[in-house]
C-alpha cells in the first residue's frame, strides 16, 4: 500500500528480480499469501446520490473468488457502522480532509445526475489522491454526465449510447487478465452490458478521453468508441468504465437507496468480481525505480514466506551479470544487464512465461526460447546499449495515433554519456493483431536524444529520470570551471525533444547557475501548498526533488535536497489592486513566467486553464466560465493574467499552469534544504534520491544511518517532520 515502504523485499520479489544486486543469477518467485488490508471507500460528490455503496462489501465477501488474505476495509468508517451498512463505506469528498484522503488505497465514484460539476477543491483532492499512489475507479451506467466547464482532472466525458456488443482491443491488459482472464463473452455480460461510451470533453464523440493517460481496453463493436479505459497518472492509476460494473456488484445485495445490504452475495456475477480483483492487482505495478515517480517503493501486496522459485536465469545462460533494477509493466519485466556477447543490453522478459502476452496463440513471445530451446523463462526482445552503465529503465505512457494500445508504452533509459533513449515496450511485426517482434538489434528505438551541452557522468551510477504530465525530467551534468555541474532537462515524452519556450525563449534546462552533481535521480509528484487556503482552494504544485553531494566545484560543502517547481493545479489567484481584472499567480512573486504556447506548438497541452467563479453573498461560489488559453479575452504577462473586462461581479479566479523554464528570469528552485541537524555536520552525505510519501514528506537518508522526513513548502515554510538516528545511541555534554 502507498504508505508501506516495503523496500528491498518488494524489489526482490514482485518484479522477478533479476539480480538487482549485480549477481550472476536472477530469479522470479511466487510467495505464500498473508493477510492484508486494502483501504477503500465509495466517494460522494456534493449532494449527488451514491448508487453503489456496497461494491467493496461484495468484493470482500466473495471468498470463492477473492485472493486469499485480502481484507477490504474503510479506515474512516462511521462510528458504530458495520460492513453491511452504507455509512461504513461512503465518504463525502467535500468533508474529508486531504490528510485523511491519503489513508485510502482505492476509491470508486459512481453517481447519478446530469452535468455533474467538480469544484476546484474536489478536483484537486482527487488529482492529489491519484498522484500520490491511489487507485481511482470511475464507473457509470448511463446514469450521469460531467459538466464540460467543471470537469475532473482528466479530459473525460460520458456519452449516452444504446446497448451493443463489445470488443477487447487490449486483451492482454492486466485488468482483463490477471489474476483472472476475462473473455469477450464475459465482457458483454459485465455490469449492465455494453452501453454508453467515453470521449474527451466536447462535441466530438470520437475524440479519445485523456489520450496521454487512458488507454482503451474495451470498445463498442458498432462505432469503436471506448467503454473501458485505464492508465497511470503520476504515481497512481485511474480506471474508467461506462459499463456499470460497480452498480451491478452493489445492486446484487441492495437496490439503490437501501442502507443495509442483504446476504445474497451469490447474486454478484463472476465476471464483475473478476474485474474488481484484477483492478486491485493491477495497481501494484512497478513501472520505475522504487515503483513510481515518487519513489514510494510500496504496493498493495504483502509478502509472506516461504518464497518458491518460479523461474530463473543462471550464469551466462541469458544475460549474465545485471546492472540495473528491473521494472514491471503489463506482465513484462524490463532490466538492463550485461550480455554474453559483450556490452550492456536492455532486456524484456515475460513475467509469466506461460502467458501469451500478444494474444497470437503462441506462449513463446518474441525471441524463440521457451519451447525451441527449453528455457524456463521467456525473453521477448533485447536492445544493445553500449559498454558503459545506464540508468534503471522507466516506463512512460504516451498518446498514439495507433489503435493498438500496446504502442503507448515506452521504455526510457539514460546512458552514461548523457544520451536518453526510448524503446517501444511491445514492438509488433506488423499491425494490431500481429505478434510481438523478436528483436535483438534495437530496431524498436523510438527516439534517441543527446542532451545539449551534457557531458558524461563522473561515476558508474547513472541517475534515473522521472515522468509526469507528458514530461520527462532528466538529470544530467554540464562542464563547469572546476568540474561538473548538475542540471535538469525537461523533455516531451512523445518525441524526446527538449521543450523550448519558442520566440526569445530557451530550452527547458535548469538551473542556469551552479548546482552540485545530482545523486540517484529525480523524484516527481504533486505537493499541496498548505498556504493556499480559503475560497475552496487546494493548490497542488508539480515538484521535482533531487539530492546532491558536497561539491568543491560549486562551493557547496554540504549535501542538500533541491526542490524545482514545474507548475501548479487549482491555484486561486490574488487580485491585489481589487480591479477585478488583474490577477496574480504565486509564480509572479518569484519572477517566474507562465508557459503559453501558440496553437501551432506541439506543447499546447501545457497551456493554462482558467476558471472564473462568482462569489455570492452567502459565500457560495458559482461557476461563470472556463477559459482554455490562449483566449483573446485574457492577456498573459509574465506571472499575471489580465481580463479584457471584469469576468464576474465578485470574481474568484482559479488557474492551472506550468512554469516557463525557458523565459523566466527567476530560478525554479523553490527550496534548498541541507541535512537538518541541530548542529550541522558537513561530513554527512545524502545517500540517494529522496522519496515523496503520500503526505508530501520528502524522505532521505544519510551515510551515517539517519533518516529524515521534511515537508517542503514555498515561502520559508519548510518544516522538519521527523528524524530517526539508526545507531546504538551516543553521548553528549549537556551545558546548563
Amino acid at each position: 500500500m502507498r504508505n508501506r515502504l516495503v523496500l528491498l523485499i518488494l524489489l526482490g520479489v514482485l518484479a522477478g528480480w533479476l539480480g538487482m544486486f549485480r549477481t550472476a543469477r536472477g530469479d522470479t518467485y511466487t510467495y505464500t499469501a498473508v493477510r492484508k488490508q486494502i483501504r477503500v471507500c465509495v466517494i460522494q460528490i456534493g449532494n449527488n446520490p451514491v448508487l453503489t455503496p456496497f461494491v467493496w462489501h461484495v468484493l470482500d465477501r466473495r471468498t470463492d473468488y477473492k485472493p486469499a488474505g485480502w481484507d477490504f476495509v474503510n479506515p474512516l468508517a462511521a462510528p458504530g457502522s458495520r460492513k453491511n451498512m452504507a455509512p461504513y463505506w461512503v465518504v463525502s469528498l467535500d468533508q474529508i480532509s486531504m490528510e485523511d484522503l491519503r489513508r485510502f488505497d482505492a476509491m470508486v465514484i459512481a453517481t447519478q445526475g446530469s452535468n455533474i460539476g467538480f469544484t476546484p477543491e474536489q478536483r484537486e483532492k482527487l488529482r492529489k489522491f491519484v498522484d500520490a499512489g491511489g487507485l481511482l475507479w470511475i464507473d457509470n451506467q448511463a446514469a450521469y454526465t460531467i459538466d464540460t466547464r467543471a470537469p475532473l482532472f482528466l479530459d473525460l466525458q460520458f456519452n449516452d449510447e444504446g446497448l451493443t456488443n463489445g470488443l477487447l482491443v487490449h486483451p492482454t491488459h492486466p485488468l482483463v487478465n490477471a489474476p483472472y482472464p476475462i473473455s469477450v463473452g464475459e465482457l458483454n455480460r459485465m455490469g449492465a452490458g455494453i452501453r454508453g461510451s467515453l470521449s474527451a470533453v466536447g462535441a466530438d464523440l470520437n475524440a479519445p478521453p485523456a489520450p496521454g493517460v487512458l488507454a482503451p481496453i474495451a470498445v463498442r463493436q458498432d462505432n469503436r468508441r471506448p467503454v473501458l479505459v485505464a492508465g497511470q497518472y503520476g504515481s497512481g492509476a485511474v480506471v474508467v468504465s461506462s459499463i456499470g460494473i460497480a452498480y451491478a456488484l452493489s445492486h446484487a445485495v441492495a437496490p439503490p437507496g437501501v442502507p443495509v445490504a442483504n446476504d445474497n452475495f451469490a447474486a454478484a456475477a463472476p465476471q464483475n468480481l473478476k474485474f474488481g480483483y484484477n483492478m486491485i492487482q493491477w495497481a501494484s505495478a512497478f513501472t520505475a525505480q522504487r515503483k513510481n515517480a515518487r519513489r514510494t517503493a510500496g504496493t498493495f501486496e504483502s509478502i509472506g514466506a516461504p518464497l518458491v522459485e518460479k523461474w530463473g536465469l543462471t550464469g551466462l545462460q541469458a544475460v549474465g551479470t545485471f546492472a540495473s533494477a528491473p521494472v514491471f509493466y503489463n506482465g513484462a519485466l524490463f532490466v538492463v544487464g550485461s550480455s554474453p556477447l559483450g556490452g550492456l543490453r536492455l532486456y524484456c522478459f515475460d513475467a509469466n512465461p506461460r502467458r501469451d502476452i500478444d494474444g497470437d496463440g503462441n506462449e513463446d513471445d518474441g525471441l524463440p526460447d521457451l519451447w525451441q530451446r527449453g528455457t524456463p523463462y521467456d525473453e521477448i526482445w533485447e536492445a544493445p546499449l553500449g559498454s558503459e552503465p545506464t540508468s534503471t529503465p522507466q516506463i512512460v505512457e504516451i498518446p498514439t495515433s495507433s489503435n493498438d494500445p500496446l504502442q503507448r508504452a515506452l521504455v526510457v533509459v539514460t546512458l552514461k554519456n548523457g544520451t536518453v533513449q526510448a524503446y517501444r515496450a511491445f514492438p509488433r511485426t506488423g499491425g494490431i493483431n500481429s505478434p510481438i517482434a523478436a528483436l535483438s538489434d534495437g530496431s524498436n528505438l523510438v527516439w534517441d536524444r543527446s542532451l545539449p551541452n551534457a557531458v558524461p557522468f563522473d561515476g558508474d551510477a547513472v541517475p534515473v529520470p522521472a515522468s509526469a504530465e507528458g514530461l520527462i525530467v532528466v538529470p544530467a551534468v554540464q562542464a563547469g570551471a572546476g568540474g561538473n555541474n548538475g542540471r535538469l532537462y525537461v523533455l516531451w515524452a512523445a518525441t524526446g525533444d527538449v521543450i523550448n519556450s519558442g520566440s526569445s525563449g530557451q530550452d527547458w534546462i535548469q538551473p542556469r547557475t551552479t548546482l552540485p552533481p545530482i545523486r540517484g535521480g529525480v523524484t516527481l509528484g504533486y505537493v499541496q501548498d498548505r498556504g493556499q487556503t480559503g475560497e475552496g482552494s487546494m493548490a497542488n504544485d508539480l515538484m521535482a526533488y533531487v539530492s546532491t553531494a558536497p561539491s568543491s566545484t560549486t562551493g557547496t560543502l554540504t549535501s542538500s535536497v533541491y526542490a524545482f517547481w514545474l507548475g501548479a493545479k487549482g491555484e486561486v489567484l490574488s487580485n491585489p489592486n481589487n480591479d477585478k481584472r488583474t490577477f496574480v499567480t504565486r509564480a509572479q512573486g518569484r519572477q517566474l513566467h507562465i508557459f503559453l504556447a501558440d496553437t501551432s506548438s506541439p506543447y499546447t497541452a501545457l497551456n493554462p486553464v482558467v476558471w472564473v467563479y462568482d462569489r455570492q453573498s452567502n459565500g457560495a461560489l458559482v461557476l461563470v466560465e472556463r477559459y482554455d488559453l490562449p483566449d483573446s479575452r485574457i492577456t498573459v504577462n509574465a506571472g499575471t493574467i489580465v481580463f479584457a473586462n471584469p469576468p464576474a461581479t465578485n470574481p474568484v479566479v482559479v488557474m492551472n499552469y506550468f512554469i516557463d523554464w525557458g523565459k523566466s528570469p527567476g530560478t525554479p528552485i523553490r527550496s534548498t534544504v541541507g541535512i537538518a541537524d541541530i548542529v550541522p555536520n558537513p561530513s554527512k552525505t545524502i545517500v540517494d534520491q529522496p522519496a515523496l510519501d503520500a503526505n508530501d514528506n520528502v524522505i532521505y537518508t544519510t551515510d551515517n544511518g539517519s533518516i529524515y522526513g521534511l515537508l517542503e513548502q514555498p515561502g520559508n515554510r519548510t518544516v522538519m517532520r521527523w528524524r530517526w538516528q539508526l545507531h546504538g545511541g551516543y553521548q553528549d555534554q549537556i551545558t546548563p
